[in-house]
């Protein structure tokens, strides 16, 4: 079985300058890119005829090359095939802080990140991928959709969108007040953007979603935590005696911990906004997956039924009913933001 490996790219590769012969200073330089990891373990070497043409040096040159870093453990040879970048690298040349990982790694770590029960992972093998695949190739031909469109995002998904949240979850929003966003993370960035100066406190979830937190980071936010217990859930009375500015809270399915908050409690929150002029970031992520019953409403169509939605920014994503890969989300600011 003939390997499969990454075919090296010349790239920037040049002789060092030095009074060395052009073999010694090539051997030099292919070393250098191999024991710095600039090379990839078990990478394929380009064929001696292109580097020889690339640098402009003569065929028994480059070959000669070769023959002696395959002498000294840097590649290895496979007939028929070409020349590789060793696996195992002499070890008095190596950095013992520059370690690089060899191709098998990088395969065991992508089948690690999609196995089954990973956390944020649909089955992707129940994906329409035939389905999905004609409407791309229907619509790839459109050469509108190559320009620029608007900055919220196309008018047409936004439009659908504000039908499909209206039905499934109560959103009350119309098509010029969504944003269209790459995944849930750059919604709430802009939703922390927006409220948030520096150092005004937020509520975030304990545990709760790790990327939030580290989004709340990034715009120099004082963060603070509401307990979240086993089966109870969040710690509504927490929240309501809380000083914070804005709570971030995933009301449908709380992550990691599964619970979800009934209408009364979601009342309390949207009492507690809208009395003390606090702001709400609803992570609607996985409301499309219910089990023991129907959804909750969301709390921002809850709010909006009473007259208080101005207190409520909306999140969404495309990832578990469709799939991750996608990154594509989408955000509903309050009325007075949009």
């Amino acid at each position: 079985m003939s390997r499969v490996s990454p075919h090296i790219d010349i790239g920037d590769l040049c002789l060092p300058e030095s009074d060395a012969t052009l073999q010694a200073r090539l051997f030099h330089a292919v070393r250098d890119k191999i024991v710095h990891g600039l090379w990839p373990l078990a990478g394929k070497l380009p064929s001696t005829r292109k580097l020889a043409l690339e640098l402009n040096l003569s065929r028994n040159t480059v070959i000669a090359t070769y023959e002696q870093l395959l002498c000294e453990g840097y590649i290895e040879s496979q007939r028929g095939s070409g020349f590789y970048v060793s696996l195992e690298l002499p070890e008095h040349y190596l950095n013992p802080n520059n370690t690089a990982e060899t191709p098998a790694s990088h395969r065991e770590l992508k089948q690690d990140i999609n196995r089954s029960f990973a956390p944020g992972i649909p089955d992707l093998a129940q994906f329409p991928l035939k389905k999905w695949q004609r409407y791309l190739q229907r619509h790839s031909s459109r050469t509108h959709i190559l320009g620029n469109s608007d900055l919220q995002g196309v008018l047409e998904l936004r439009s659908a969108l504000s039908s499909y949240l209206a039905s499934s979850r109560s959103v009350v929003c119309r098509p010029e007040q969504i944003i269209i966003t790459s995944g849930a993370q750059q919604g709430l960035a802009i939703a922390a953007l927006a409220i948030l100066q520096r150092d005004e406190k937020i509520l975030l979830e304990q545990p709760g979603y790790v990327q939030a937190d580290k989004v709340m980071s990034l715009v120099d936010a004082q963060k603070c935590y509401v307990n979240v217990s086993p089966f109870k859930g969040v710690n509504i009375e927490q929240i309501i005696t809380s000083e914070a500015k804005a709570l971030y809270i995933t009301p449908s399915n709380q992550y990691p911990m599964g619970t979800t908050i009934n209408s009364e409690q979601r009342l309390k929150l949207i009492d507690w906004a809208s009395q003390r002029k606090r702001w709400i970031i609803e992570d609607d992520y996985d409301s499309e997956f219910q089990f023991a019953h129907r959804p909750h409403t969301s709390l921002q169509g809850l709010a909006a039924q009473i007259g208080l939605d101005n207190c409520v920014i909306y999140i969404g994503s495309f990832s578990k009913v469709m799939f991750n890969g996608l990154r594509l989300g989408y955000i509903k600011p309050n009325t007075k933001q949009c």
